[in-house]
């Protein structure tokens, strides 16, 4: 005889203005019945986080299989269907909110619509948080409404750092490396790392490491190094600047290491790459014609 699933769903609601520009709507959880769907459209944002089996979506023309682990991301006034699976249906959690700054919230963590979809492997630690916003809003304890949205908070930044731990997770993060470049381009002067760009970016340095490399075909240090020197080079030949300020200008505190790096970039010191370019300067203005 085969064993009865309980399909109940358990949610509560909550119609509190936001704070902060943020407001939870409600929150729930449910073991699917084979086959259970939902078509339509909502007037709020909806997070769903599969806890087990799996089931298929389809939002504006994004159509996906999730499995255990997976999350969603449904934005006001999409048509959407979503359908649990007839063999292995899912249990899943959600929270509805809404807000003058949700979407903004998500574009922060890279949810936008039509990239709404975050796969990563299951980790309890999403199923507890979760179940505690649920209890917190149904407990509806003085202070609750602030409490709500510390915890969703707290998904989402826990989904975002999840993902960016799993180099296989579908979050586009083509926007990591153009931020990278800003960055080195903004900040090469400093005493800059990988280590530390990864930090600014909330990326592991190994998955920072990978993803960088595989955009630029560089790695984060050879493309530090070389934005560096050609830096260099335009002062050392725009200015008047002495080697030991250039050095120091284009972010090498240690001057033999700027030297070093200069002459295996070019294959000359900095004296030498100045000189060469003040005689083919000289000899253009002569009107020769430059070797």
């Amino acid at each position: 005889m085969a064993r009865k699933i309980d399909t109940t769903i358990h949610q509560c609601f909550h119609d509190a203005p936001s704070v902060a520009g943020i407001a939870v709507l409600f929150a729930g959880t449910q073991q699917c019945p084979p086959g259970h769907s939902f078509q339509g459209r909502r007037d709020h944002f909806v997070l769903h986080y599969v806890v087990e089996g799996s089931g298929r979506i389809a939002i504006e023309g994004q159509r996906e299989r999730l499995h255990r682990g997976d999350a969603f991301f449904i934005f006001p006034e999409q048509k959407n269907r979503y359908q649990a699976s007839h063999a292995d249906p899912w249990r899943y959690h959600w929270v509805g909110f809404t807000g003058t700054q949700a979407e903004n919230l998500l574009a922060s963590i890279r949810v936008t619509p039509g990239n709404q979809v975050i796969a990563q492997p299951y980790r309890a630690e999403m199923d507890t948080l979760f179940d505690n916003l649920a209890r917190t809003l149904c407990g509806r304890r003085q202070g609750f409404e602030v409490s709500v949205i510390a915890q969703l908070l707290s998904i989402l930044s826990s989904l975002f750092h999840g993902v960016n731990d799993q180099p296989g997770g579908s979050v586009a993060h083509t926007d990591h490396v153009e931020r990278a470049l800003g960055f080195i381009a903004s900040h090469y002067h400093q005493h800059i790392t990988v280590a530390g760009i990864a930090a600014h970016l909330g990326l592991h340095r190994s998955y920072f490491s990978e993803l960088f490399h595989r955009a630029t075909g560089s790695t984060v240090q050879d493309y530090l190094v070389t934005y560096r020197m050609e830096r260099a080079k335009e002062l050392l030949t725009h200015t008047g600047d002495s080697v030991s300020e250039i050095a120091n200008s284009v972010g090498y505190v240690n001057y033999f290491s700027f030297l070093k790096g200069f002459k295996a970039a070019t294959g000359s010191t900095p004296s030498e790459y100045r000189e060469r370019f003040l005689i083919r300067t000289d000899r253009l203005l002569d009107g020769a014609t430059p070797a």
